[in-house]
């Protein structure tokens, strides 16, 4: 470790409920594998490390488990959708990880800044307690530090680590939080950095983190939109790392016992917000799974990729009024997610279109039902005033059907300052619930990234049926071999070893 164990305590804001981080990590020292993953935005991504997937923070963390407790059998997943919010994973948990988690990290403070998203924060984290195993739920709070001139001190209170917090408190789940991890080195103005090599030497085109005045985030921050450096992500992974630790501590000084079981199982209580309960049913085909709904395409409809390596963006692209791209999905009921809810109507279901906003060369498009179902007509446009290009998310109600048929069609008009008429389609969701959050979501690429991580939820699925773990030890053995440091337990552990 780098940082001192007293300093990383203080990053621990509390411990929660111990059952089920109990029983996750009995399995550990019983030599028995798990399943753990973190999922969130652009941080869990990787956003900021030289080597995403490799020394981000959650790459370092899922690396620490297999190399301390080595086995085969481990499904260890990192799914971060750079600008994705709670709502979204709601929705589509099961697209981005299994669901027979044993330990579930989540890291979606920064993305979350509305109170609706709040909201949806919580049904995720209803929805993973409900999970078969009952799994242990870690909040891990990431702190986006000020990025404004004219303000002389840095806030304690920004963003939304307090309102995380009172879910964290209020699930009794553990609460781990990078404000209160660096506070004290926050408060002192500083341009040089920390360690001898400059963690900001690979800026990928974001503002300066030595724009935001007093140098004071430049020891851990990449970009003034939060990103942590090499540095950052490396000490986000102690803090995690740390707090397994102490799990390892707390049952060696105590062993599971069937109270840890009786106490993992209790039933959840009632919704923190009025009727927030969980999307009962839901079925995602975002990314390359899209390409399985399509019945009909005109030419002009091509399926490309325009993004970079590292960030795929894929989707169905038009830009020929009047071209138009036909799905069929199932809207008769998604297979049943846990934590409850129903819709009200149950002749409908709601069935949301991921498409392209951007600042240039959008066009509008109609979505209709054509066979098989009904539903209203839904007129978009795929410009925004934002200068950027932003995944976005909007519903319409559809009426149940084994096979619904729905139309895209390009527009001949536009509000492009170019008057382009680009259409980007990126998938489609269906839920008996409408997710009202999304369509203010600042997602900001395809979540075909979903699967670029440590290992894919959909990948962990059927390999974990087919009993086989692929090559995950290569990443984790190249963070092994120039972390021993963060390697190694301290209570309870066995030595480390293996990889990923």
């Amino acid at each position: 470790m780098t940082l001192p164990a007293r300093q990383l305590e203080k990053g621990i804001v509390g411990y929660g409920d111990r059952a089920r981080a109990r029983r996750a990590f009995s399995k550990l020292m019983r030599g028995e594998p798990i399943t753990a993953a973190v999922l969130g935005g652009s941080v869990t991504f990787g956003q900021g490390a030289r080597q995403p997937g490799v020394t981000d923070y959650a790459s370092r963390a899922l690396a620490w488990i297999n190399a301390t407790f080595p086995h085969p059998g481990h499904v260890l997943v990192r799914s971060g959708v750079g600008g994705a919010i709670s709502s979204y994973f709601a929705l589509c948990t099961e697209l981005h990880m299994p669901s027979d988690a044993d330990l579930v990290i989540l890291e979606f403070a920064v993305n979350d800044v509305n109170p609706d998203h709040r909201r949806g924060h919580e049904r995720l984290i209803r929805k993973l307690l409900a999970f078969p195993r009952r799994p242990a739920v870690v909040e891990m709070v990431h702190y986006r530090q000020p990025w404004a001139p004219s303000a002389p001190e840095v806030p304690f209170r920004w963003m939304n680590d307090d309102e995380n917090a009172i879910q964290a408190a209020y699930y009794r789940l553990p609460h781990l939080a990078v404000r209160s991890l660096v506070w004290g080195q926050m408060q002192v103005p500083r341009p040089e950095q920390l360690s001898g090599e400059d963690p900001n030497d690979h800026l990928h085109g974001y503002p300066s983190v030595d724009d935001i005045p007093g140098g004071r985030f430049s020891f851990m921050y990449l970009d003034a939109f939060g990103h942590p450096n090499e540095q950052g992500h490396r000490w986000i992974s102690e803090l995690v790392i740390h707090w397994m630790q102490r799990q390892l501590e707390d049952l060696a000084a105590r062993p599971l016992g069937p109270e840890d079981e009786q106490e993992a199982r209790e039933d959840l209580p009632p919704p923190l917000y009025p009727n927030n309960t969980a999307p009962a049913t839901s079925a995602c085909y975002v990314g390359e799974v899209v390409q399985q709904l399509v019945v009909a395409k005109d030419a002009a409809w091509e399926w490309k990729h325009e993004g970079a390596i590292e960030k795929k963006k894929f989707g169905f692209i038009s830009e020929l009024p009047g071209s138009s791209l036909t799905l069929q999905v199932n809207t008769s009921g998604a297979p049943a997610s846990s934590g409850g809810g129903a819709s009200a109507d149950n002749t409908t279901v709601a069935v949301t279109i991921a498409f392209l906003r951007s600042y240039e060369h959008m066009g509008h498009f109609m979505v209709e039902c054509t066979q098989g179902c009904s539903c209203e007509p839904l007129r978009l446009d795929g410009i925004h005033k934002l200068d950027n290009s932003l995944l976005s998310m909007e519903s319409l109600q559809a009426t149940r059907s084994d096979a619904c048929r729905l139309r895209v069609t390009v527009l001949p008009d536009t509000s492009s300052p170019d008057k382009e008429h680009k259409v980007k389609i990126l998938g489609l969701i269906v839920s008996d619930q409408p997710p009202r959050e999304l369509s203010d979501a600042f997602m900001s690429w395809s979540l075909s990234q979903a699967r670029d991580g440590v290992l894919s939820g959909q990948q962990a699925a059927a390999q974990q049926v087919a009993g086989q773990v692929p090559g995950q030890q290569a990443a984790a053995q190249q963070v092994a071999a120039g972390q021993q440091e963060a390697a190694q337990p301290q209570g309870g552990g066995q030595a480390a070893g293996g990889g990923g």
